[in-house]
């Protein structure tokens, strides 16, 4: 019966000798564990099979154990030391991928700053509170350059508006629109909605337009003026673009939008006395594309 157990050890210790003689001893060491619960960390430098195993410390002492002594040995990583085997890079687990943090505002406060582009040149500032991801709801006011259109434009020259050249058909509004926005989704890039409905009141409601009138009597062109009151009128629009979400207290939106806006007038006299302008008042609508571009707070 002992003559197989020491077999046995024998034939256990070749075949793990065997095993790890592909790896490099460099990286590791022998660690011979005794029955008697001691634990010896070197390098095994003689075995004679079911007999003895000498082992030689990192201080350059070597021991001599006999099998019968021996409860198990192996090998281990030097302190420091990592695995560098195939094997042991795919046992290892890969590191989860941590999505980049961001900041997003659950519920409060919020503020931005609006540059528009496009149907109406201007800039709005909107405050308001966020109940959700997608319920956001707040005022905005701002200054904008809308067209005011009406049926009499045909006459005009639109190289003097207003009195102020190179103006065109514009004039400086100022508006207040209710906004209900929202995120699509809970990330750092994120597409958001934005409707709005609101006022927009002229700052230069009186408004001098000149023309040219052909007298087919006398065969001569006439300059004339006229004055236009345009008021102003409702207002609003729609958006959809994309968020990007910082890890500051600071995003930014890109928007594409469609709006429009009303223009009452009121045609008021002829200036050089020429009729038929004075003749009541109309609603004009007028609006179109544009983009937007927004820092949030």
């Amino acid at each position: 019966m002992k003559f197989i157990k020491t077999l046995l050890f024998v034939v256990i210790a070749t075949l793990f000798t065997s095993a790890i003689k592909a790896q490099s001893i460099g990286d590791y060491i022998d660690v011979v564990f005794l029955k008697n619960g001691s634990i010896i960390k070197g390098i095994i430098i003689e075995q004679v099979p079911g007999q003895t195993l000498r082992s030689q410390t990192n201080d350059g002492s070597q021991f001599v154990y006999q099998i019968s002594e021996i409860e198990k040995y192996g090998r281990e990583l030097k302190p420091g030391m990592t695995a560098n085997t195939a094997s042991a890079s795919k046992s290892a687990p890969r590191e989860p991928r941590v999505p980049k943090p961001f900041f997003t505002k659950e519920k409060g406060y919020f503020g931005d700053v609006t540059f528009l582009g496009g149907a109406g040149m201007g800039f709005r500032v909107t405050n308001g509170y966020k109940f959700g991801r997608f319920g956001y709801l707040g005022m905005a006011v701002g200054f904008e350059g809308l067209r005011t259109v009406n049926r009499y434009d045909s006459y005009a020259n639109p190289m003097l508006f207003n009195g102020i050249p190179g103006m065109g058909d514009r004039s400086p509004f100022a508006t207040a629109n209710i906004i209900y926005a929202g995120d699509i989704l809970n990330k750092k890039i994120t597409p958001f909605y934005q409707l709005e409905l609101g006022y927009g009141m002229n700052l230069m409601p009186i408004q001098t337009r000149y023309y040219g009138y052909y007298d087919d009597v006398t065969g001569m062109y006439t300059d004339y003026a006229y004055q236009v009151r345009s008021i102003g009128g409702p207002m609003g629009g729609a958006a959809f673009g994309v968020k990007f979400n910082t890890l500051k207290r600071v995003n930014f939106k890109l928007a594409l939008d469609a709006r429009w806006h009303t223009n009452i007038t009121d045609p008021m006299n002829s200036i050089n006395g020429r009729p038929g302008f004075n003749d009541g008042s109309d609603v004009n609508l007028d609006g179109g594309t544009g983009i937007r571009f927004s820092i949030g707070f």
